[in-house]
C-alpha cells in the first residue's frame, strides 16, 4: 500500500485542513480511526472509509 500504518493517521490532519484528497492504505488501525471520529467532531469533516479488499481499504477526505 502506498500509505502505511503509522502514516495514514498522520496524514489525515493535513488532508483535511487542505483540499482534501484520498489514499490507500492497509487496514486502518484503532489510533487511524480514532483520529477520524475526533477530526470529524472537530471540524466537521467528511471522511469517508472504505473496503476495497481483505488488503485495501481507501480514505477519502
Amino acid at each position: 500500500m502506498p500509505v502505511g500504518e503509522h502514516l495514514a493517521d498522520q496524514i489525515l490532519l493535513p488532508m483535511v485542513l487542505g483540499k482534501g484528497g484520498k489514499f490507500r492504505t492497509q487496514e486502518p488501525s484503532l489510533h487511524l480511526m480514532t483520529n477520524i471520529e475526533v477530526i470529524r467532531q472537530i471540524t466537521g469533516a467528511e471522511v469517508k472509509v472504505q473496503k476495497e479488499s481483505d488488503l485495501a481499504w481507501t480514505i477519502n477526505v
